[in-house]
């Protein structure tokens, strides 16, 4: 009996010290409806923390007969609740919160930044070529002609004009060695890939004037790139349906080399053009950067490209409508012959830095350039006007009818050798003397042989009463 009294009342004493617990749940929303997963629910006066679920619901318990219960998330003001509970027994309550965005104005943030400027130079970002749709395969002079000042009048060639000057005003420097382009193109679809090589440019700057005198005599622009060493082994290809790249680099302490190639044949483009027939435009192109530094104070380094352009084409057609709708006129020109070119040139440079100290830097640079170029074609058209009489292209009565005959016969061989010293030495710590002198000797044969024949309605243009003459006639030799 006593055994039993005993165990009674120490259940009883059990009971009496249990405490009710309160529950308190429900879910988070936005103030647009939406469910609110991850928001912070805590009871900061008892350290305590939770989540709410992906679905939003929540569910806070304790054993206090009031509590304040906080809600906070990113981007949202942060809500307090108070709950209290009026006894000792299991309380379960139920509230659904709803959370305002929280909106803040920043102050005004002013950066200032500020460099010493040396040169009128700007540089390029070339990273800006990979989306940059050109006809020109990634050419970097499609974003020089970005630029203020910079135009150009043909998508399909690598010329540009600075503040109405002429294309050939424009000096383009690799590594400090002044390059050429082949002297003989005048067309964007004879040209094909310019001299620069976007995937062994590291730095890339231009200026469209107030160049230093360093960068010769040319009157319009100064564009000059720095082919970069790779740190490591690198390669990289890249193609499309106009043509393909690739390039591979590696180096070490002493040595790094970099090669790229590139090919290019605009036939697909060209052929969208108004006058139809045969395109066969091939452009190949081979550059190598190699340094190597024998001593800590010598470096040495070369810089070659070999490239070959072949144009053929031969047209058929070209019709072209123009006019104002009450007088539509259609000029139709059907085509024989042909045109041949080639353009293939080779550059070499070869270049030594030494730096005795820290303040003295002395370079010497041997360089060449050879090109053999050949033009050659003979196209003959006949041409016909015709009225339009509606939009639809039915042809009507014949306004003019005439032919023409072009030739030409153009070959350049061009040899550029050139010796160069510069050097500059740091007199002050905000001040340093720089000089250089070159040689150049240009030998140039040159053959130019082109005439043009046009014959309108029965007579040629030019008209003379006696004997018929030609419209266009160049005839010159140079050595």
């Amino acid at each position: 009996m006593r055994r039993f009294l005993f165990i009674l009342l120490t259940c009883l004493a059990m009971t009496t010290s249990v405490v009710a617990v309160n529950r308190v749940h429900g879910y988070v929303r936005a103030e647009n409806g939406d469910l609110m997963p991850y928001v912070d629910v805590s009871i900061p006066a008892e350290n305590w923390y939770t989540l709410t679920d992906t679905l939003g619901g929540y569910e806070v318990l304790t054993d206090k007969d009031s509590v304040w219960v906080e809600f906070s998330h990113v981007g949202y003001k942060t809500e307090r609740k108070f709950f209290t509970f009026s006894d000792k027994k299991r309380s379960d309550r139920r509230m659904d919160l709803f959370l305002r965005e929280d909106t803040q104005n920043l102050a005004d943030v002013n950066v200032q930044g500020g460099r010493l400027q040396h040169t009128m130079s700007q540089a390029l970002d070339i990273t800006k070529l990979e989306v940059m749709p050109t006809a020109s395969v990634g050419g970097i002079e499609s974003l020089v002609k970005t630029f203020q000042g910079v135009s150009s009048n043909n998508e399909l060639s690598t010329q540009y004009s600075v503040r109405g000057g002429s294309y050939d005003e424009n000096s383009v420097y690799v590594n400090g060695i002044e390059v050429y382009r082949p002297y003989l193109v005048r067309t964007g679809e004879q040209e094909g890939l310019s001299f620069v090589n976007p995937d062994l440019a590291g730095n890339v700057q231009f200026s469209a004037g107030g160049f230093d005198a360093k960068y010769g005599d040319k009157l319009s622009s100064v564009l000059e790139i720095t082919y970069r060493k790779p740190y490591r082994f690198e390669a990289g290809v890249g193609g499309s349906f106009m043509g393909a790249t690739a390039y591979i680099g590696s180096s070490n302490e002493k040595y790094s080399q970099i090669h790229g190639f590139r090919y290019k044949n605009a036939s697909w483009l060209l052929g969208t053009l108004q006058t139809s027939g045969e395109y066969d435009p091939n452009f190949l192109d081979y550059q190598t950067y190699i340094t190597y530094k024998p001593h800590e104070k010598v470096e040495l380094a070369f810089l070659a490209n070999l490239s070959q352009n072949t144009y053929n084409f031969k047209p058929q057609t070209r019709s072209t409508t123009f006019g104002t709708m009450g007088d539509l006129q259609n000029f139709t020109v059907y085509f024989s012959g042909k045109e041949q070119d080639r353009f293939r040139t080779a550059f070499g440079a070869l270049s030594a830095v030494y730096k005795p100290t820290d303040r003295w830097k002395l370079g010497l640079t041997v360089s060449a350039f050879y090109t053999d170029e050949r033009i050659s074609y003979d196209i003959e058209g006949e041409y016909w006007l015709n009225k339009v009489y509606s939009v639809d292209g039915m042809m009507g009565e014949q306004t003019g009818v005439g032919n023409y005959y072009e030739h030409a016969r153009n070959q350049m061989n061009s040899l550029v050798i050139k010796a160069a010293h510069d050097g500059s030495v740091k007199l002050t710590e905000n001040n340093t003397l720089s000089w250089g002198v070159d040689f150049t000797q240009e030998m140039v044969d040159e053959t130019i042989g082109e005439w043009e024949m046009r014959d309108s309605s029965g007579y040629s243009v030019p008209y003379q009463s006696t004997n018929p003459s030609l419209y266009y006639s160049l005839q010159s030799s140079n050595h």
